[in-house]
């Protein structure tokens, strides 16, 4: 833009001399020149000033809007932070029922009960928020509950949550997506499982139920049963397992988790689990079954979980079971009479030792796998 004016300038210099001797011309065009540029670099730098100043104001204008604009999106947030933390900010209380609620870590949690009611309901919506969690040791001590019902929200029930309620005798259990339940330290030496006494006390019923036994239910819905949930110590050491009696289980259930219902030594008798398909590790070890349950579906038999069974003196393993774990019925001392059914394909190592009361295998099939040791110890077998 510079350029151009000067140029205009010396254009109309040498339009007004024309007249003049052009020797002149050089020396007034050069002199023309330089006093017009003179002349208008002073007027650009004025304008560059005036932009510059004018740039510095927009500048500054458009500074305080973003900050202006941050400022409000700050606000904006800290507002947004605020409504999310009062989301999250604990609440408790108690409901007209009775419960006590707080909010935790695993979310709406009951926390104990208040009321008179011997037959309990437990929410699964306190404040508009789904019950997710029974808290640890809840209940713990509650003689005169009878009867309880765990809602399908729940996803956890904590440590010793429905320890030594010694009136139990029903509890329905409809979480559909219950965790397993916190495992104390079981240890394994040479000749049998067990807990300690205080290890047992972490179990969610740690000496529950009532004296006359209590059933447990798994309502239509749920389809495993968690690990560790009814397990306790082993009873003819400690004396910590709860009275669990009958277990009744939906057809939706398909399979029962490590340790379920671990040293439950008066539990005699399943109902239902048709479509049971797996029975896990350990899982009715030191119970109190007379027989084995009729599983119609059932393919697999875990290590150990049939281990110690006091009272058994019938296993019919039929159905479709493939596979029979590791010491699944060790130390069944009053084991009398197996069948194997056609299915089963493998039978793990120590499966039926320690069985010194058994006189009878029926194998209805060639075995195609049978682990070492599986019938040490069987003194009385003669077929």
């Amino acid at each position: 833009m510079k350029a151009k004016r000067v140029m205009a300038l010396v254009l109309s210099a040498v339009l007004t001399v024309g007249s003049l001797d052009t020797a002149y011309l050089p020396v007034l065009a050069a002199g023309e020149e330089q006093t017009v540029t003179a002349a208008e670099d002073e007027a650009v730098q004025d304008d560059e000033t005036a932009a510059q100043k004018d740039s510095a104001a927009e500048d500054g204008a458009e500074n305080e809007a973003v900050e202006g604009s941050a400022e409000a999106d700050s606000t904006s947030d800290t507002e947004d932070g605020k409504a999310e933390e009062k989301d999250l900010t604990y609440a408790s209380g108690t409901t007209a029922d009775g419960f006590t609620y707080e909010t935790t870590s695993d979310g709406m949690t009951i926390t104990g009960y208040t009321g008179t009611s011997s037959v309990l309901n437990i929410p699964e919506t306190i404040e508009g928020l789904d019950v997710a969690a029974i808290g640890r040791r809840a209940f713990m001590g509650k003689a005169e509950i009878t009867s309880v019902t765990i809602p399908a929200t729940i996803g956890k029930i904590n440590a010793g949550a429905f320890r030594e309620c010694t009136g139990l005798k029903e509890v329905t259990i409809n979480a559909v997506n219950l965790a397993d339940a916190e495992s104390a330290s079981i240890n394994r030496d040479d000749e049998e499982y067990s807990w300690s006494a205080d290890d047992a006390k972490s179990s969610v019923f740690f000496k529950a139920g009532a004296s006359g036994g209590m059933t447990v239910t798994f309502g239509e819905g749920v389809e495993r049963i968690p690990a560790y949930l009814f397990a306790t110590g082993d009873t003819k050491k400690e004396g910590v397992s709860c009275k669990l009696s009958k277990i009744v289980i939906a057809d939706s259930v398909t399979a029962i988790g490590d340790y379920a219902f671990y040293s439950c030594d008066g539990l005699k008798s399943i109902e239902g689990g048709e479509k049971l398909e797996e029975i896990g590790n350990n899982s009715f070890a030191y119970c109190g079954f007379t027989e084995y349950p009729a599983l119609k579906n059932l393919e697999t038999i875990g290590a150990n979980a049939f281990y110690s069974n006091a009272n058994m003196s019938v296993a019919e393993i039929g159905g479709v079971v493939t596979t029979i774990g590791d010491s699944a019925f060790e130390k069944c001392g009053k084991l009398k009479t197996l069948t194997i059914g056609g299915k089963v394909s493998s039978i793990g190592a120590l499966a039926f030792s320690g069985c010194t009361t058994l006189k009878t295998v029926t194998v209805n099939e060639p075995v195609a796998e049978i682990g070492r040791r599986a019938f040490m110890g069987d003194v009385a077998l003669t077929d």
